[in-house]
């Protein structure tokens, strides 16, 4: 008996369950505070709110950030692979003070301290956030209590309650991503149904085409994956072939902007497709260089604040993910964070978690045309790459000593 509490007490590899389960739960608060103060600065109810207000979401995020600090010192438990997450890690940290831009240096912090933590449980933690914050701003939009701002007359595009107006559906496009991922094998039609239904309902009220396209895409492809016997079998063929998915896309995306030609009649009824998206990213590349370690620039996009303010956005804005990283964080920079796909790929192909590897496909693929490569407060997928690769999914045993050791694992059942 004492040696059973003692094994209890103290794991294989030395370190304390509790102290770790302790550790996660500091993580995860510090992350959700995060993602709380940024969910509500991306609506208009920012613009209502005092000054002081927004000096303090900033200072509660610094919070944060020494919390995951905190909770990285505590752990002070990491293994020769995660050598490879140091590396890049500090490798953007020095290419974003170096660019004098302290986005990534900040939420290097925040992948620091997502190291060892417990990936479902993250995924779920956000997914109940998001859910809130996106039914009160869009239901208090719709009531009149939050400012809907109708961002273009002519086309019918309202914001529902956020600062632009394809905020609304890519969070929901999101939160599909992670309620699937987290429930696909508890789904059913009614629910596949429903998504898609909530996808239409978002496209009507924003005309955000892409958003609705890839939603309805993968809703539509993992519904049938779902009643399939054995799922994902392209997938599951690739293997570790599809650690390239991020180079493939990254290579696309280069190759569609470098293509683009102004005066050919197809591409521009293409780019009018993606609004135009080709044409700024044009301008972008004749004024901007590639550099190794990327450059400080300031882009001004359409957002509720700009039109208060009566601004005009840049007109070499660049909503594609590949481009963006390339010129803020140079060459160095978008290798790193296409590493972090890339291993969070491998991992997930190791443990057979294959519908992960297929919401990584999906994000990726979106990124062609949109930002939203690490915005964690949208994008949590971006993490797991970190979370999962100290991660492996054992199946439980009634062996005394293999429960022991599962309960010595943060990812096991008694989380």
């Amino acid at each position: 008996m004492n040696q059973t509490v003692e094994h209890t007490k103290h794991s294989n590899n030395g370190g304390c369950y509790r102290c770790r389960i302790k550790c996660s739960d500091l993580f995860i608060i510090a992350f959700c505070i995060y993602s709380v103060t940024l969910l509500v600065e991306s609506t208009t109810v920012i613009v209502a709110l005092p000054k002081i207000v927004t000096l303090m979401f900033k200072g509660v995020r610094y919070f944060s950030y020494a919390l995951c600090i905190l909770k990285a010192i505590i752990m002070a438990r990491y293994k020769n692979k995660q050598i490879i997450y140091a590396c890049l890690l500090v490798s953007v940290v020095a290419i974003t003070f170096y660019t004098s831009d302290r986005t990534l240096a900040m939420l290097t912090f925040i992948f620091v301290g997502a190291i060892d933590v417990p990936k479902d449980r993250v995924i779920k933690c956000l997914l109940v956030i998001q859910i809130v914050a996106l039914s009160i701003t869009v239901v208090g939009s719709l009531l009149g209590f939050i400012d809907n701002y109708l961002f273009d007359a002519f086309r019918g595009r309202w914001g529902l309650g956020f600062i632009w107006t394809t905020f609304a559906p890519i969070l929901f496009m999101f939160i599909t991503f992670e309620y699937l991922y987290l429930y696909n094998k508890r789904m059913n039609l009614f629910q596949f149904m429903m998504f898609g239904l909530l996808a239409t309902f978002f496209y009507i009220e924003t005309k955000t085409r892409l958003a609705y396209a890839v939603t309805l895409f993968f809703v539509v492809l993992s519904m049938i994956e779902h009643y399939k016997k054995k799922p994902w079998k392209f997938i599951r063929r690739m293997g570790k072939w599809n650690v390239l998915w991020p180079l493939f896309f990254a290579a696309i995306a280069i190759i569609l902007q470098v293509s683009y030609k102004s005066d050919s009649e197809i591409w521009q009824r293409f780019d009018l497709l993606l609004s135009r998206r080709l044409y700024y990213g044009v301008n972008a590349i004749t004024k901007y260089a590639i550099t190794p370690f990327g450059q400080k620039i300031e882009w001004v996009g359409r957002s509720y604040n700009t039109e208060l303010q009566g601004l005009v956005p840049s007109n070499d804005l660049i909503d594609n993910a590949y481009f963006r990283n390339l010129f803020l964080y140079g060459v160095v920079g978008l290798t790193a964070i296409l590493s972090l796909y890339c291993i969070g790929i491998w991992k997930a192909v190791r443990e057979k978690d294959f519908f992960l590897v297929w919401v990584y496909i999906v994000i990726l693929g979106f990124c062609m045309f949109e930002f939203w490569m690490y915005n964690l407060q949208f994008n949590p997928f971006a993490l797991v790459s970190v979370m999962n690769f100290t991660h492996k999914k054992e199946g439980f045993s009634m062996d005394p000593n293999r429960i022991l050791q599962n309960r010595a694992r943060p990812d096991s059942m008694y989380i």
